[in-house]
């Protein structure tokens, strides 16, 4: 009887242990093979990088897990609009996952004319705006929740009212977005979804980048719309949120014993020492552009993500080369090699390179993407209320008596080149599709791990 108490609480303590360890998302990806994520949202989902960026990620991170992601942003829409829209232009693509970012053109910019001072009719037009705002992310919830798609919520991206700029500072326009991301959260909540804060971390690296220079914002000059350093604290988010990886890989190698005494997420073969060996990955870097890298170091924890570790203990006191397929990627003393570099950033290895190549892939596939929106966008807003015969000229003139309306507006110059370009791409809808089909391939082929050759040389 002792002994089975003894056997029933062993067994007790190790499924413990089991459920207490952190997840493994190298293990458990949140996108599994097959999954379609369909990118929801504005202008700055639309014309954005986020998604490339999250795409590359999951690419490199999870080279076996084949996504496909669906831009599914329309520039000016708002709630409304995405209802409206959603059989047509989200649910065609049979998405596995949702993720939704929406508020922007739904805040009512226009009741936030910059004083401190607002009267009792706005304040009650903002909380009616908010209120409208719920309802309508309630409904589109539902709708997509109704088809058996998995939600993942977003709160407001940010609207800069701290950089000084040119463009007129419309003060309070971000704490009524924080008024949106609140209500995200209740809605997350009901539904037992995640929920991505997008504006807290964004308003977390403007406030270090304008601490030495007032006018710097990672949002653009019109204080909205994000450039590709604020669509990178964006992605770093969503990963940080759902796919917290925090190695790519990890090799700890005794040069005294010949033995490896870890491999995370790799196999390393040592049979010719550490003179020679050779590593397989199981996944890649995840690559960041030079440009971007001052950014990135901004955002808390980002170097605690998708490191690449090699530690070489019981090494000869001196320094040594490190060779990557007979390419010098590096010169490390035996106490930083003791300690374990970190490859992640070293574009000079093979890997980096490869990853680099996956990254490439991606935003070629955003900028084909983005032509598919150009005609979305077109024809689920610009010509909403066409009902005219189904042809092209009549289209064209309703279009082109809808932009001399606009004359004089901040957005005339925008719809009348996006107007064009929904003549030029049209004809070329089937093509552009294929076009992504391929890419998507191409970029499920480039991103497979290969075999590479180590060699440590004492310099």
């Amino acid at each position: 009887m002792i002994i089975q108490n003894k056997i029933k609480s062993a067994l007790l303590l190790f499924i413990i242990a089991i459920l207490a360890r952190p997840l493994n998302a190298q293990e458990l990806p949140l996108f599994k093979n097959g999954d379609v994520v369909a990118l929801i949202g504005d202008s700055i989902t639309h014309g954005g990088s986020f998604h490339a960026f999250l795409q590359v990620f999951n690419a490199t991170q999870f080279p076996n897990e084949k996504v496909s992601y669906y831009n599914c942003g329309i520039a000016g829409d708002n709630t409304p609009g995405t209802t409206d829209r959603v059989e047509k232009d989200i649910l065609i693509h049979n998405p596995t996952h949702a993720l939704i970012m929406l508020g922007m053109n739904d805040v009512g910019r226009w009741l936030y004319p910059g004083t401190k001072k607002v009267d009792q009719e706005t304040l009650k037009k903002r909380e009616e705006i908010l209120k409208n705002y719920t309802k309508n992310m309630e409904k589109l919830s539902a709708l997509l929740i109704e088809k058996g798609v998995k939600l993942i919520f977003t709160t407001p991206s940010i609207y800069d009212q701290t950089a000084v700029l040119e463009r007129k500072n419309n003060f309070g326009i971000n704490d009524g977005l924080i008024d949106f991301g609140n209500a995200v959260r209740e809605i997350a909540k009901k539904h037992n979804a995640p929920v991505i804060d997008f504006n807290t971390a964004m308003l977390a690296v403007n406030k270090k980048i304008q601490t030495n220079d007032k006018t710097a914002t990672i949002v653009g000059l019109d204080r909205i719309h994000p450039g590709d350093n604020g669509h990178l604290v964006m992605a770093y988010e969503i990963i940080k949120t759902i796919i917290p990886v925090a190695f790519t890989s990890t090799i700890e190698i005794d040069a005294k014993t010949m033995k490896v005494n870890s491999a995370k997420n790799c196999t390393v073969d040592i049979k010719s020492g550490i003179k020679k060996f050779q590593v397989l990955q199981n996944a890649l870097p995840f690559p960041v552009k030079e440009s971007l890298r001052t950014t990135e170091k901004l955002i808390p924890e980002s170097g605690n993500i998708a490191r690449e570790i090699l530690s070489i203990k019981n090494l000869e006191e001196g320094k040594y080369t490190l060779l990557i397929d007979d390419i010098k990627v590096g010169s490390y003393s035996n106490l930083a090699l003791k300690e374990g570099i970190n490859l992640s950033r070293n574009s000079l290895t093979p890997q980096y390179k490869q990853a680099t190549k996956v990254s490439d892939l991606c935003f070629e596939y955003r900028s084909t993407n983005d032509k598919l929106r150009t005609i979305a966008a077109t024809e689920f807003r610009s010509l909403k209320e066409f009902n005219g015969p189904n042809t092209l000229e009549a289209k064209k003139a309703f279009l082109e008596a809808k932009n001399e309306k606009s004359k004089g507006k901040s957005w005339y110059f925008y719809e009348k080149k996006k107007a064009k370009e929904y003549f030029e791409v049209l004809p070329k809808k089937d093509s552009i599709i294929k076009a992504l089909d391929h890419i998507r391939t191409e970029i499920y082929t480039a991103n497979k791990p290969v075999t590479h050759t180590y060699k440590l040389i004492k310099i």
